[in-house]
């Protein structure tokens, strides 16, 4: 997704366009310019948690009667079954309210999905900055987009600010195959597995020698993740690592290679 980060130093990848708001408004919407709602939103200088800017809100509605809130729409983003918790800091200019945060998912069609994930939160405050969160919420069976509501009952004029939005969510240790499942997921890519084999276990402390169970797991994960390309790495030794699946060094790895991939 164009302007989405991967935290590639933690088990969690960060999904938030422009979240700073440094750059402007990016792809958040007010009632102007999409479906926020009873707000007008720019970026601001008068006050920034981190940075320079953060995102002012102005509520629009004659009362407190209405929900103000801006929102941005991650789609294609999410993965169903996948963990995530959402927080952003968020300040007033005057009058304090109380927040509600809402993660909203729709499946691959715009079709609304339950449950929504919703949090009613304590009040900002006018001289420091407040951080509020929810979760973690579990994505629902189906989900392929996520709308992100930060929500108060502002009334017209009246002004807060939210800044270093954050929608995170595990996705398996970094560099593990489930987190290079999901990291292909997420940025609907093919998965690719070029080289993988069994290793004679005398030679390498990866190995585990002839292991006909690797040979298996490792067939039911490429099934199960729809993998686009596999290759077995048989290279012929050229070293006192052996990867060669028959040159006789493991047998039974070969026949359940030779049984389940035909």
């Amino acid at each position: 997704l164009t302007g989405n980060r991967l935290d590639g130093t933690a088990d969690n990848f960060l999904l938030g366009v422009n979240s700073d708001f440094e750059t402007g408004v990016g792809q958040w919407v007010d009632a102007s310019t999409g479906n926020g709602s009873n707000c007008t939103i720019t970026p601001s200088s008068a006050q920034a948690h981190s940075g320079t800017y953060s995102l002012a809100i102005t509520g629009t509605h004659p009362t407190t009667t209405a929900f103000t809130c801006p929102r941005i729409n991650f789609v294609g983003g999410v993965i169903p079954g996948q963990t995530y918790t959402l927080s952003c800091w968020v300040r007033a200019a005057s009058t304090t309210r109380s927040w509600m945060l809402q993660a909203s998912w729709a499946d691959v069609s715009g079709n609304a999905l339950t449950p929504s994930a919703v949090s009613n939160l304590g009040p900002d405050s006018s001289t420091a900055w407040t951080h509020i969160t929810t979760g973690p919420v579990v994505a629902p069976a189906g989900a392929f987009s996520v709308n992100i509501l930060p929500s108060i009952s502002a009334v017209q004029n009246e002004v807060h600010y939210i800044d270093d939005v954050v929608f995170s969510g595990s996705i398996g240790s970094v560099g593990s195959l489930n987190w290079l499942a999901n990291f292909a997921q997420l940025h609907q890519k093919s998965l690719a597995i070029p080289e993988w084999a069994v290793l004679t276990q005398s030679t390498s402390p990866e190995g585990l020698g002839d292991d006909p169970t690797f040979i298996e797991n490792m067939y039911q994960w490429l099934v199960a993740n729809n993998a686009a390309i596999s290759c077995y790495f048989s290279q012929v030794a050229i070293t006192a690592t052996d990867y060669n699946l028959i040159d006789g060094n493991f047998p039974n790895s070969l026949a359940e290679f030779e049984r389940i991939f035909g």
